[in-house]
């Protein structure tokens, strides 16, 4: 076949996949609602006649190799506008589903990659990170002889986890050190851990749920009943960071709080507009007390807990405002493993609220210091003095804050904060620069996060504490 050819076959392969993902979204839309005009319309089919006329006849394929259904696919779903609807590939779809599972092979360790690899910001209890010695804060810089650096997160991941069993051989740096690590990877469960504390000489049941995966209701269903055999009368609940996860889940755990037949939420469907979901009150055990930790992170299926827990139980929470997001998403396999994950309700709590885009606010609020939500960890030179740059100074001359250093916060790069950041330089062992470096960029948050993850500094933990008596 000569490259005409091959060209005429690949374009008319493209009109044909479009052509039956058309019709294939024109028909699903229409046996999921008929109320769907964004889906079903089709007052554009001449303009995409049109456009892929066009590129029949003109496009130059850039790319080395493209998918055509997975690209045709995406594009359809992104042009939706809706955040929570996504394509997902299959091998999207195989990392997805594990974090459902809320179980993972690995090392143990949640981190955001950084110019220098990946950042640590959350050491996994019971992990073999944990039993190691790692810590927030730390650079893993380096696994088995292949530099992490300037790799994504998906990359950095990849080479970090492995087969139960194996070993990981880490370079970790922080502040002016580097170590060597060995590390044998385990399985790791995560979405729940359940402990008991002592506060104010009060035995606490701490339960601290990361996801609503499908081994989540079970995980804590044993959580509770080592509450109930300890006989606890007071129980927190941390949700902080739980973006939430399967709603069949939530369902599951709620129903070891809640009596038969109280209303935990309510959902509004094209199909329906009001459907109650009640306990089956497969109750465990009842605590005098109840508190939840929640956040900014705290959202969805962690959200309709905390709503029907609080309205319910009367639980009060403790912390800063939930991320509010009162839609659910529903996700549905594809004939070639790929994933269609689409919203398809709103939902209400007992009270009839919907929370979306306002959130839950804390009985007790408590400012949290969030060193990664604001910060940019790929700054590739370093800044100089007299700059002014709100999205990468302001955020390190609060990081010195925090830390001790008194500067301004506003942005600008003056000579009092170099003079600051020299401070720390000396304290820390690093290079004393009249800049801001990426070497002391990335020694500040790794600091930062450091302090943060000691129990002493967690503020909202703090005050949980006051209130236990």
């Amino acid at each position: 076949m000569n490259l005409g050819k091959k060209t005429r076959y690949r374009y008319g392969r493209i009109i044909v996949v479009l052509i039956i993902i058309i019709v294939i979204s024109f028909l699903g839309g229409y046996f999921v609602s008929q109320s769907h005009p964004i889906i079903i319309a089709n007052n554009g089919s001449g303009t995409i006649s049109e456009i892929y006329e066009i590129l029949e006849d003109k496009w130059v394929n850039p790319n080395e190799e493209i998918d055509f259904d997975q690209a045709a696919a995406a594009g359809l779903v992104a042009g939706l506008n809706d955040i929570y609807t996504s394509y997902m590939t299959p091998e999207e779809t195989d990392s997805f589903n594990s974090t459902m599972d809320g179980s993972l092979t690995g090392i143990g360790v949640r981190f955001v990659a950084s110019s220098k690899g990946a950042l640590i910001s959350e050491i996994i209890d019971n992990s073999p990170a944990q039993e190691s010695g790692l810590k927030a804060g730390d650079i893993i810089i380096a696994c088995n002889d292949t530099s992490l650096a300037g790799l994504t997160s998906t990359e950095i991941r990849d080479i970090i986890t492995g087969s139960s069993g194996t070993v990981a051989s880490l370079q970790v740096k922080y502040l002016n050190q580097v170590r060597q690590v060995e590390i044998t990877r385990q399985y790791i469960e995560t979405a729940s851990i359940a402990s008991i504390r002592e506060i104010n000489g009060v035995a606490v049941g701490y339960l601290e749920i990361t996801t609503f995966g499908s081994q989540t209701a079970m995980e804590v269903k044993s959580g509770l009943e080592m509450f109930k055999s300890a006989e606890i009368e007071t129980i927190v609940i941390d949700l902080r960071s739980n973006g939430g996860g399967l709603l069949s889940a939530c369902n599951d755990i709620l129903d070891m709080f809640i009596g038969q037949g109280e209303v935990t939420y309510s959902i509004s469907t094209n199909d329906n507009p009001s459907k109650e979901y009640t306990s089956a009150g497969n109750v465990v055990d009842v605590f005098k007390k109840g508190y939840i930790l929640t956040d900014e992170n705290t959202a969805s299926a962690a959200e309709i807990m905390t709503g029907a827990l609080i309205y319910d139980l009367g639980y009060q929470t403790v912390g800063t405002t939930t991320f509010g997001k009162g839609i659910a998403q529903v996700s549905i396999p594809l004939t070639d493993g790929s994933t269609l994950k689409y919203t398809y309700a709103k939902w209400y709590m007992p009270n009839g609220e919907n929370i979306h885009k306002t959130g839950i606010e804390p009985d007790y609020s408590v400012a949290s210091y969030d060193a990664l939500s604001f910060v940019n960890l790929n700054i590739e030179a370093a800044i100089e003095v007299d700059t002014v740059d709100v999205d990468n100074v302001k955020p390190v001359q609060e990081a010195l804050e925090f830390l001790g250093y008194s500067c301004r916060t506003d942005g600008y790069l003056n000579q009092e904060t170099i003079r600051q950041l020299n401070k720390f330089e000396k304290e820390n062992g690093l290079d004393q620069s009249n800049s801001l470096t990426v070497e002391t960029y990335e020694a500040v948050i790794s600091k930062v996060l450091n302090n943060i993850s000691l129990e002493e500094n967690d503020q909202v933990y703090n005050e949980l504490q006051k209130l236990i008596k």
